[in-house]
């Protein structure tokens, strides 16, 4: 273990980072297996699994544990997703109450209450749950603090939330996400409204002012500031670049509400308009985490967003020595290896769904980072792996590969990456290529093939390496390159990208068909659905006679489809086309 990690241990053991939750349960909510129960026996702790466990879910009830937090602002009952009154959601947690020396429990449930169906709020001890009755108060004797005369109180905790994947600048906000009005039908309109408006941006960075009225608005959310010395310095370490000065605006002068970033770097001056994703979400964690009250809750949802493996290490580095410096709580919802490598195993909580019910599984307290790389899907070292996107398209994949007989399925295995298209070309095919894995075969829906083939790597020119992958993959690939300043190692970038095209030549490929599910359809021989997801998602509902109102799982589905799959034809060309290429991908030289 890192030594941070024991003096964590340490600290955490001499009581230095309460109020602490010490564990959260889960007697009824959403998709968790009924009883499920978290135990923080870290500072640092990492919640590691495939899309759908339930990750975000957990983030959000921590976040709603405090006393005046209301989790129904993040999860609320509508015709498309109903939450059915009769299930009684719920959530458990417990923490030390000093007063009394012990751990005490709260329990938050959502509840209809006049103008809000979703409501989230203490209540007495549920005690079919397994809490205890409060203890009796005697008369004349002082309440103590935590308490009151019916239930425990709430947890004093400052939360901060960041979630990774909408972490957006103030100008990605309004040129990118934000509906065009009907004055302003085309890109042009906005870009002249941002050059109009960016000297307002300007004067307020410059003068730091606290309030700006323009067109009946107040535009000011928070005052610039300038990071300090120590700040700069540890986002130059997680990024490899040198910066002299950041500053951040929090304004709504695009007429959304966000941020504007002015980072220098040796002669250069820009803002996030011409900055990288990454290099802006860094900014927002490490100023948000410098701003958090000490013993705050931290919760980072997929905080290795946009940055390549080396700055996941390093950005995990800061949050640990923040953690330390400042008795931060911090939990971390994760896809990326490189965020729980260096971890205890009291530190990695990993999850996966039942077989058979779908429900989710927490599968220990204590987990390994082999066995959270082995639920992640990269961590295959003898046999020979097939990577798809989803569980349909690995159940086709084996259906295919089943008529190749027992030896050749002996050596085979199918696994489903987590993050979806997106997050397996961007993070997980770059490391594949970057660490030579050549026992693995990457199948993506067919709907992810590019429009015209890619040519030979070793005839690509170096100046067009990058446009070459982004042709391939459709999205900017992230490299870990060394070096600082914003340059890289010369060479280094090239290199590693003509070793990410050459990686693909021979280790990716894509399914028949658009996506799995009309894929299925294809080979049942109907005709193509509209919404291949959402016929299957019928189709299932009509096989289990449930009404229009009645909730179908993404397990129902798949039990429908696996039931549609069995009778396919093995001759049939689509399953033909997966099996021979299963069969060329076994018998290459490895």
């Amino acid at each position: 273990m890192d030594k941070v990690h024991t003096d964590l241990a340490k600290m955490l053991a001499a009581g230095l980072f309460e109020p602490f939750i010490r564990y959260i349960r889960f007697p009824r909510f959403r998709g968790l297996r009924d009883g499920t129960r978290i135990e923080f026996m870290h500072p640092v702790t990492v919640l590691v699994g495939p899309n759908g466990t339930n990750k975000t879910a957990i983030l959000r009830a921590l976040q709603g544990s405090p006393e005046n937090a209301n989790l129904g602002q993040y999860w609320f009952s509508t015709n498309l997703d109903p939450i059915r009154t009769a299930d009684r959601h719920r959530f458990i947690y417990g923490y030390l109450a000093k007063s009394v020396g012990e751990v005490v429990e709260v329990v938050k449930s959502r509840i209809t209450r006049e103008g809000d169906p979703d409501y989230w709020e203490p209540a007495r001890p549920i005690l079919q749950d397994g809490m205890q009755r409060m203890p009796p108060s005697k008369p004349g004797d002082p309440m103590p603090p935590e308490r009151t005369a019916t239930r425990w109180k709430a947890i004093a905790k400052s939360v901060v939330y960041l979630d990774f994947r909408s972490e957006l600048s103030a100008y990605d906000k309004y040129f990118f996400h934000v509906p065009s009005r009907r004055k302003s039908a085309v890109l042009g309109a906005k870009k002249a409204l941002i050059r109009k408006r960016s000297s307002h941006v300007a004067r307020s960075l410059l003068t730091r002012r606290k309030s700006h009225t323009f067109y009946q608005s107040e535009r000011i959310v928070q005052p610039a500031v300038t990071l300090d010395s120590e700040l700069t310095a540890a986002i130059s370490e997680i990024l490899g670049r040198e910066y002299d000065s950041i500053q951040i605006l929090m304004h709504s002068y695009f007429d959304v509400q966000g941020a504007t970033v002015i980072m220098r770097s040796l002669d250069l001056r820009y803002s996030e308009a011409f900055a990288g994703s990454g290099e802006f979400a860094v900014v927002m964690l490490v100023k948000s985490i410098a701003a958090a009250p000490p013993s705050s809750l931290i919760l980072l949802d997929e905080p290795e967003v946009s940055l390549h493996p080396g700055a996941q290490q390093k950005l995990m580095a800061f949050i640990s020595d923040q953690a330390k410096r400042r008795k931060l709580q911090v939990v971390i919802s994760t896809h990326s290896p490189q965020i729980i490598r260096g971890l205890p195993a009291c530190a990695i909580k990993v999850f996966q769904r039942g077989e058979t019910d779908g429900k989710v599984d927490l599968v220990a307290q204590e987990s390994e980072q082999s066995e959270a790389f082995f639920r992640l899907g990269v961590d295959s070292k003898e046999k020979w792996t097939v990577y798809v996107e989803d569980v349909l398209a690995a159940a086709i994949v084996r259906k295919a590969a089943r008529k190749l007989g027992q030896a050749a399925n002996s050596r085979l295995e199918v696994r489903v990456l987590p993050g979806g298209a997106g997050s397996i070309k961007a993070q997980f095919l770059p490391n594949f290529a970057l660490t030579e894995r050549k026992r693995c075969l990457l199948l993506l829906d067919g709907d992810q093939r590019p429009a015209t083939a890619p040519g030979s790597p070793s005839a690509v020119p170096d100046v067009d390496l990058e446009k070459a992958v982004f042709e391939l993959l459709q999205c900017k690939v992230t490299l870990p390159l060394d070096g600082s300043s914003g340059t890289s190692v010369p060479g280094q970038k090239e290199s590693q990208l003509r070793q990410v095209l050459s990686w693909c030549d021979s280790n990716l490929d894509f399914m028949p068909g658009s996506t799995p599910e009309a894929l299925l359809m294809d080979m049942e021989g109907l005709a193509q659905a509209a919404d291949p997801k959402s016929e299957w998602l019928e189709r299932t509902r009509q096989a289990l006679g449930r009404e229009d109102w009645e909730i179908v799982t993404s397990s129902d589905v798949l039990s429908e489809q696996e039931r549609a799959l069995a009778p396919v034809p093995d001759d049939c060309d689509q399953l033909q086309w997966v099996r021979d290429r299963v069969h060329k991908f076994l018998q290459e030289d490895q």
